[in-house]
């Protein structure tokens, strides 16, 4: 005849219930540090805890049914926590540099929007309307690097280019969560386990 047990965690908490009249069989069904007793206990798993007795401790051990609004809640906060964070990884802190970047991104566009060659082989040159100093993050490097004004300029177009990321972040976040209000319930953790970030 078959005895039924109520098989317990390392906590003594109740996680499943096993019929079987075979000690090793029931020695196999048993998580490390775990025990059992026989029981003809009805409760749910997890909801539980005996005491070392094998008497029922009279405490929910379960936690709170998440409901549809509450997951979502959390979802979004997970993705505006990653947004937050790989933004700030990404964006550099202190008005001394954002000044910086600014007046660097407005070097650029001058420079290119005048003709690139005009500027280095005339503009500049020549200090036409007081050029060198219209570009004079750009001229300092390019007169302590050694290098070209071209290769100056090119090497901040491609820092331009590369702090368009928290852009493209801020973008993806808000797609998400729009996908994730969209949704069904049902398929909302899908879309959520499935995200991914521009890199």
């Amino acid at each position: 005849m078959n005895n039924r047990f109520a098989i317990l965690d390392a906590s003594r908490v109740l996680q499943s219930y096993f019929s079987t009249s075979d000690q090793t069989q029931l020695a196999a069904n048993i998580p490390p540090g775990g025990s059992s007793i026989r029981t003809d206990d009805v409760s749910e798993p997890g909801t539980v805890k005996y005491d070392t007795a094998g008497n029922r401790v009279a405490i929910s051990l379960s936690a709170p049914v998440e409901t549809a609004e509450q997951a979502l809640a959390r979802m979004i906060g997970v993705i505006d926590g990653e947004r937050e964070t790989r933004m700030m990884t990404d964006l550099t802190d202190g008005g001394a540099k954002k000044y910086e970047y600014a007046e660097k991104a407005r070097e650029v566009r001058d420079y290119r929007s005048l003709g690139g060659a005009v500027v280095a082989s005339l503009l500049i040159p020549l200090n036409i309307n007081g050029t060198r100093d219209r570009f004079g993050w750009s001229m300092a490097e390019a007169d302590d690097t050694g290098d070209t004004l071209e290769t100056v300029i090119a090497r901040y177009e491609a820092k331009i280019i590369a702090a368009t990321l928290p852009r493209k972040v801020a973008a993806r976040a808000q797609k998400l969560k729009r996908q994730l209000r969209a949704a069904a319930p049902t398929a909302r953790a899908a879309i959520f386990n499935a995200r991914t970030w521009p890199s």
